[in-house]
């Protein structure tokens, strides 16, 4: 560049700008003499301070100009002083290399040389390259191509068959046949799959066929409708069993799917990453490594010392285990039952259900979809093994040994620790481990605390969330303040010392079964690394538990255990709702609890304890300090090594000091924005699909995040219903500014395909069920569980009627609650207005309400069965100076009503008002409590008041035991729940779901549906009255249950629902393309030309088998009424199949019309082909084996469109008895 400052400035704008904004898209990478210093504090020898400088102006116009680049070499050394221009009098550094950010992960070295070749010294560069210099062979894994052919399933099935059969009897013998025989079975695999490859070679020559058949078709040729039928059927037969044809198989499973989320909608949908190819990796010394080989057995160093065995001390190890020896214990039965040796099918085959699909096999190549294809032979074989490791206490060979494979996660891409490793491991390995942690789960809740809430059944990880929201504003409400710890554990799976595991296991009781298979399984592990594609030797991996295996995550809760029990001996904690919280716990992600910093040193001695113990030593870089509640002022940055802060982030949602940062909904939003393009890119995906796939893909983080911090701003939860719509109606990605038919509005896309819907999920209702559902847990879950106990302090702290969260079901959302004159605070307010968005609650138990000696301990506040007609939103408004006067239940009014009646004055009343009315100004007057008493009883159920007045009599005879609260909830919350249209049956509290909750909050979708486009469409159709909007939902309803790919239900929703972009629904005052008028749905599903062609090739097959007496109704079709003698499934298929015909001629009569001229003959071309497509889509239905084996019975030879050869035993189409004569 030039020496002039101004002449440089001109130079970037004219010269480099340009450059690159050429190469938009592409990688930048320029080094040279820029001649200005960037930084002349940094890059100047001799720069004062503060004294302008003209390099700043030139790089400010760099930054202005060319924002994409980066100077490589401050980047990875930020503050570090060097010069590459030097002579007597000055130093700067002028040479540089700039690249576009994407590159920098590339670079591997960047530096000055010593050596001075002129006045200027060298800068060198080393990038990385984007691909590996080798590849090798990789694992050899079983193809399953072969799953899509009967034959040569059965060909697999013989040959396990008779493997099995040679299985020797001896257990030692058996354990050491295992290996080979996977092996062999792999080969089989490979064999099958070969077979399946060569089946493709039919399917080519059938496709040729066919579109020569449809070409003569076009053509004119009317006779050649039976020739395109078979060669469609032969042409799916022939894709269909055809390894090569993938898009069949995805078709095979989408349809299984229903397009739903799947293993193959995931893998098509899951955002690009970076190449899994390493191209070279830094050794211990320094150098790069190029090499497959090294490259391998550098991971595999690099992490098998990570998992080094750690140093401990028993002073340490025994202390915690004392600790944790003194808490809870298994039941002997339970542990005896963990440990037994011998383990059942059913155990296997529970296992291999559960078993996540589409994990990657282990170093065997066998994945759990090949064992569970042949489950039925495979798991007794699988448990005869398991039997065997546990009674012999010895494993087959390789049996736990590892492969690891590593995904890059960001810096430099030549460090392994940039890396993430990810441990593959055998199949019959994680089954064993499943049926291991199967046995394990049910015991978890007996031996681990409540304040853990991972991999507990029945726990949740926003318990931990929830505490940690609701705890500062209870603080904050009475004046008091903490510290929050967040915990962060150096790789805390991979460290784990595994000695102290098996003693902790022991501590708590697992028994010495359960407890010596884990040493097993444990015991000289080892692993091999695999890059690109090349393995390295095996290294050992002396502690930790296994990543990647289902027990891992469970065995990881022993060790969380103990460092609870520790920290509460050690007297960590603070007390909350009458308890001592000492932590929360998320596996080993941990909130610990301290009463101000100066308990920090306490806390990290322990944890100094922990570590020695365990292994398990805590980050302080990562680890920090949140003040929360009624926070001092002038508090410390750094107190021992830990950073304090105003926010931290843990569990995926930030917590603040003060109030809870809002989330980061426009980066939310980018996330949900590039998952619906992908969705919008897909082929051949329908309107449900991709209703299906929004709900699904995308959109976990923002929901999480919603379920946890509230609704989205208005602005971005009205961005994520348009893109919805667009995504779902039109198929258009967010970004897509092409103008299209927008024929469904954004409502009715909500709700399931079977009634009506479209697959989307309704946002708004279903983040409020998200929030009514913990609002219930609020309300029924135990006492104990420790984000119940504090979000119910602070509640009663809000409210002096909030006794117990009963309120939360009747008080008005968005209104101070009774006795406040201050909103709840967020966390609360969130759960209340889910709860009032709901439907009214109820008693909707089956008998009636039996009342007893529990009504005296009733609550008199947020009780539902206190409203009357009088009080039809309770009697907690009117009566707020009881409360406020801490009464609470019916019993302790009636002892209030007998002792202002044996106090008539004076002194008396003065006991009376100071001991049980707490000196309340209100009821300073005994005629006005006694009014007020009065009062109040009036208001209750005189059954009620009655059932306590008995109560109260027995107590004063000592016959019953003084009710408690609990009793009485016990009493009244099981009955309490929803009977609503909506739902099929009365739904009780207890068994609220989200999607219970979602779909009593869309009733009102539901209705206006029905009246919009389900009445509507009845009538059209000739539905019967009166009830046209019910018939049709059945008839969707029906139609859904189809087996068959939702692309040809589409268009029969669309045509209920109006949504084809007919002239009429655009408004457009023109003809149809065939020359008729008016162009709405009746004339392109009914009456035009081309649908009349595929009516009456129906009508000409009923009629030429003597079954269609009158003619067809638009009834028959639209509303898929059967006419007599045709079975009502294949009807039903038949309808779909007409509707989808009759679009499809629609839609190429439309694309027809706009190509150039001549144009041929729109009706006669069209119609041939939508009586072609019907025909075609039979023929499809019946080659994918979508028709179930229940119609065997009712479709012999000789039934209309599709029926059942015995002797083949298959499905087959009827040819249509005559072709239409040509138009």
């Amino acid at each position: 560049m030039p020496n002039d400052g101004t002449q440089q400035r001109q130079f970037i704008a004219a010269q480099l700008a340009p450059l690159a904004a050429a190469a938009a898209g592409r990688q930048l990478l320029w080094g040279g003499d820029f001649n200005f210093a960037p930084q002349p504090h940094l890059d100047r020898l001799g720069h004062v301070a503060g004294v302008p400088h003209a390099d700043v102006g030139t790089a400010q116009r760099w930054r202005d100009a060319l924002p994409g680049l980066v100077d490589v070499y401050r980047v990875r050394h930020p503050g570090r002083r060097v010069f590459t221009y030097v002579n007597p009098h000055s130093a700067s550094r002028l040479d540089r290399f700039y690249s576009s950010p994407a590159l920098l992960p590339h670079v591997a070295v960047c530096f000055v040389r010593d050596r001075c070749l002129s006045d200027h010294r060298p800068v060198s560069l080393t990038l990385v390259g984007l691909l590996p210099s080798g590849v090798g062979p990789g694992l050899r894994r079983a193809r399953l191509g072969f799953f899509s052919s009967p034959a040569l399933l059965l060909q697999m099935t013989a040959w396990l068959t008779a493997q099995l059969a040679e299985a020797p009897a001896d257990n030692l013998a058996f354990l050491l046949w295992w290996p080979p025989f996977k092996r062999r079975w792999l080969s089989k695999c490979g064999e099958l799959h070969a077979a399946s490859r060569l089946m493709a070679q039919g399917a080519e020559a059938a496709g040729d066929q066919l579109a020569g058949l449809h070409m003569a078709l076009d053509g004119g040729d009317d006779a050649v409708l039976p020739a395109i039928i078979a060669a469609r059927q032969r042409f799916v037969e022939a894709a269909a069993a055809s390894e090569a044809e993938a898009a069949t198989r995805r078709r095979q499973q989408w349809l299984h799917a229903g397009e739903r989320p799947s293993k193959p909608l995931t893998r098509r949908l899951r955002s690009k990453r970076s190449a899994g190819a390493v191209p070279a990796l830094r050794s211990a010394g320094g150098d790069l490594l190029t090499s497959g080989t090294a490259c391998a057995q550098r991971v595999a160093r690099v992490f098998a010392e990570v998992s080094a065995q750690p140093a401990t001390a028993p002073a340490a190890r025994q202390e915690v285990l004392q600790h944790l020896a003194a808490g809870r214990h298994l039941a002997g039965e339970q542990a005896d039952a963990l440990g037994v040796p011998a383990v059942a099918a059913p155990e296997v085959l529970r296992a291999l259900r559960t078993a996540p699909p589409g994990r990657s096999p282990g170093h065997d190549g066998l994945p759990a979809e090949l064992y569970r294809k042949f489950q039925g032979l495979l798991a007794p074989l699988l448990a005869r093994l398991f039997t065997a490791v546990a009674e012999l206490g010895i494993l087959p060979a390789r049996f736990h040994e590892g492969l690891i494979t590593v995904i890059y996660k960001s810096g430099d891409r030549s460090e392994p620790a940039n890396y993430r490793p990810i441990t593959l491991l055998c199949t019959d390995y994680r089954l064993l481990t499943k049926v291991l942690a199967l046995r394990l789960n049910p015991c978890l809740d007996s031996i681990i605390d409540r304040e853990q809430a991972a991999f507990v059944p029945g726990r949740h990880i926003g318990e931990n969330i929830m505490a940690l929201q609701c705890l500062p504003h209870l603080l904050r409400g009475t004046a008091a303040s903490a510290v929050v710890v967040f915990c962060d554990f150096r790789k805390a799976y991979d460290t784990i010392d595994r000695e102290f595991l098996f003693s902790a296991m022991d501590a708590l009781g697992v028994g010495a079964g359960f407890l010596t298979l884990t040493r097993l399984l444990l015991a000289d592990t080892r692993s091999r690394a695999m890059v690109n594609g090349f393995t390295s030797t095996p290294a050992a991996f002396l502690a930790g538990v296994r990543q990647g295996c289902p027990l891992a995550p469970l065995l990881y809760l022993f060790i969380a255990q103990a460092l609870l029990q520790l920290l509460k001996a050690r007297g960590i904690g603070i007390p909350v709702a009458g308890q001592q919280l000492t932590a929360l716990q998320y596996a080993d992600d941990a909130q610990a609890l301290l009463p101000s910093l100066d308990a920090v040193p306490s806390f990290l001695a322990a944890m100094d304890t922990f570590g020695a113990a365990t292994g398990q030593r805590l980050n302080p870089a990562k680890t920090s300090l949140l003040p929360i509640g009624d926070v001092p002022a002038g508090l410390p940055a750094v107190v021992h090594g830990l950073r304090v802060v105003s926010q931290a982030t843990s569990l995926g949602v930030t917590f603040g000091a003060a109030a809870d940062p809002a989330a980061r909904w426009p980066a939310l939003m980018d996330g949900v924005g590039c998952c619906f393009a992908r969705i919008a890119s897909l082929p051949r995906f329908s309107a449900f699909g991709r209703g299906f796939a929004t709900a699904a893909y995308g959109v976990s983080k923002l929901l999480y995040h919603a379920e946890f911090t509230g609704h989205p701003p208005e602005q971005h939860m009205a961005e994520l219903m348009r893109v919805t719509a667009k995504v779902v109606d039109r198929g258009q990605a967010p970004g897509d500014a092409t103008r299209k038919f927008a024929g469904l509005a954004g409502w009715a896309l909500a709700g399931r395909p079977a009634d009506g819907g479209f697959g989307a999920l309704p946002w708004r209702e279903h983040i409020t069920s998200r929030h009514a559902w913990w609002g219930l847990q609020l309300l029924l879950a135990p006492a104990a569980v420790p984000w119940v106990a504090i979000a119910r302090a602070l509640l009663r702290r809000c409210a002096d009627t909030a006794v117990h969260p009963m309120g939360l079901l009747l008080w008005p959302a968005g209104q101070p609650p009774p006795g406040s004159i201050a909103q709840l605070p967020p966390p609360l307010r969130r759960l209340h207005a889910g709860l009032r968005s709901l439907p009214p609650v109820a008693d909707v138990a089956e008998q009636p309400l039996v009342l007893g000696p529990w009504c005296w301990a009733a609550p008199l506040w947020g009780n539902l069965y206190f409203c009357s007609p009088n009080f039809p939103t309770g009697i907690d408004h009117d009566f707020i100076d009881f409360s406020a006067a801490g009464v609470t239940s019916l019993g302790q009014l009636l002892h209030l009503e007998q002792a202002v009646a044996a106090a008539p004055g004076g002194a008396a009343y003065a006991l009376v008002w100071t001991t049980m009315l707490g000196r309340y100004a209100a009821f300073a007057s005994r005629f006005y409590a006694v009014e007020r008493l009065a009062a109040l009883l009036a208001a209750l159920p005189p059954a009620w008041v009655h059932a306590a007045r008995a109560a109260a009599a027995e107590l004063a005879a000592g016959l019953l035991q003084p009710p408690a609260l609990d009793d009485a909830l016990a009493m009244l919350l099981p009955r309490l729940g929803w009977a609503h249209p909506a739902l099929p049956t009365p739904l009780l509290l207890s068994s609220f779901t989200v999607r219970h909750g979602t779909s009593l909050l869309t009733s009102p979708t539901a209705t206006r549906r029905a009246a919009q486009y389900f009445t509507p469409f009845g009538l059209l159709a000739g539905a019967a009255a009166p009830a046209p909007a019910a018939t049709v939902q059945a008839v969707l309803a029906r139609l859904w249950r189809v087996r068959w790919e939702n692309c040809h239900k589409e268009p029969f929703w669309r045509l209920v629902c109006d949504a084809v972009p007919t002239a009429s629904r655009l408004h457009m005052d023109q003809p149809c393309q065939c020359g008729g008028a008016p162009a709405d749905r009746r004339h392109h599903f009914w009456t035009c030309p081309v649908a009349r062609g595929v009516v009456d090739s129906i009508a000409g097959e009923l009629t030429a088998r003597q079954l269609l007496p009158a003619p067809l109704a638009a009834a028959h079709i639209w509303l898929a009424a059967a006419p007599a003698g045709v079975y009502g499934g294949v009807w039903d298929v038949v309808s779909l199949a007409a509707v989808a015909a009759m679009d499809h001629g629609r839609r190429r009569m439309y694309a027809m019309s706009l190509a150039p001229p001549p144009v041929p003959l729109l009706v006669p071309v069209c119609l041939r082909s939508a009586r072609a497509r019907f025909w075609t889509l039979l023929t499809d239905f019946v080659a994918l084996r979508c028709a179930p084996a229940s119609w065997q019975a009712h479709l012999p030879p000789g039934h209309p469109f599709i029926y059942f050869d015995a002797a083949a035993a298959t499905f087959k189409v009827a040819l249509p008895a005559a072709a239409a004569p040509p138009l």
